[in-house]
């Protein structure tokens, strides 16, 4: 499914201040006491074996990081401190990133009772296309879809009661809880993304493992090769 580019349905004030943390966080980033770190994996490394990705990966001596990824949609970033543990190396972003998060702003019960409609906002009101949508009946049954700038809306079947709705961004990892519904009171929600630091990844100790010439990242249960550049 073709996903928006959230960052471009970002208000300016999200994007400004989006900005502002990253700039907040690189100053943060070299104030830090790092780890002292061995120079002999120090250095720029470069994604390969991935088609239609870019991504970019820093060691540098004192024990920092700087990563990017550009892939489709989806823009990423991360800095922070490594470190070696046996025979890996481990990223930890710092300082630790604000996760986003879905928040109900607004329940309204509608004429079109047969209907339930979710939308979602940013900040200024924009609506937002891509956000996946999943519905839970109570017989245990799911409904999916996605939004589009004017939300998704979805014609309950006979004999079926919506329960729950849930929200996800998947390329960037965001799940929502389920929030409950009642049609007899509200089929018509309304939901604002609080984007936070939205787009830069959180490592926790993220392994790499070293070899000739290159560094391998163990993620989501891959590997993605970095080789480097110098």
């Amino acid at each position: 499914m073709a996903i928006y580019s959230l960052a471009s349905r970002l208000c300016p004030a999200q994007k400004k201040g989006m900005l502002l943390r990253l700039l907040l966080m690189l100053t943060a980033i070299f104030a830090l006491e790092a780890p002292v770190a061995a120079e002999g994996e120090a250095g720029r490394y470069r994604l390969t074996g991935v088609q239609d990705a870019a991504s970019g990966l820093e060691l540098t001596a004192d024990g920092k990081f700087r990563y990017y990824l550009i892939y489709g949609a989806l823009d990423e970033m991360a800095e922070g401190v490594w470190r070696r543990h046996g025979e890996r190396l481990l990223l930890t972003t710092r300082p630790a990133p604000v996760p986003p998060r879905f928040v109900l702003k607004e329940a309204i019960l509608s004429k079109d009772v047969k209907q339930l409609s979710v939308e979602v906002t940013n900040a200024d009101g924009q609506g937002i296309a891509g956000v996946d949508v999943q519905v839970r009946f109570s017989d245990e049954g799911v409904a999916e879809g996605y939004t589009q700038q004017d939300g998704w809306h979805l014609d309950i079947p006979a004999g079926r009661v919506p329960s729950a709705v849930a929200l996800s961004i998947l390329m960037y990892g965001l799940q929502s809880p389920e929030f409950p519904v009642d049609m007899r009171r509200a089929n018509r929600l309304r939901f604002l993304l609080e984007a936070n630091d939205l787009g830069i990844a959180d490592f926790r100790d993220l392994p790499l493992e070293v070899g000739e010439g290159y560094v391998e990242m163990l993620r989501n249960g891959a590997r993605f090769r970095y080789v480097r550049e110098d």
